[in-house]
Order: structure tokens, then C-alpha cells, then sequence
């Protein structure tokens, strides 16, 4: 269940990147990181 919450946390996250890069944040690449962590996290 752990996983299934991590993988969803991280797809919400992954919209929320998607946008920050869009407009040209600087905190999108940190996101993006922390994103890439959490997949790490569960091996997907």
C-alpha cells in the first residue's frame, strides 16, 4: 500500500513539474529530482 501511495504522490508531483518547466520556474529541476527520487524510491 506504502507504494501505491509513493507512486500516486509522485504522479501528482510529476503535474506539478510539468507545469513549473512550462513557465520557466527555477525550482523545476529541483522537483523533477525529488520526482525521479521517489520512482527510485519504488523501482519504477
Amino acid at each position: 500500500m506504502r507504494n501505491k501511495a509513493v507512486a500516486h504522490a509522485a504522479e501528482l508531483m510529476q503535474v506539478s513539474v510539468d507545469y513549473l518547466r512550462k513557465i520557466g520556474h527555477p525550482a523545476a529541476e529541483q522537483d523533477a529530482a525529488r520526482v525521479a527520487g521517489l520512482h527510485e524510491k519504488i523501482g519504477s
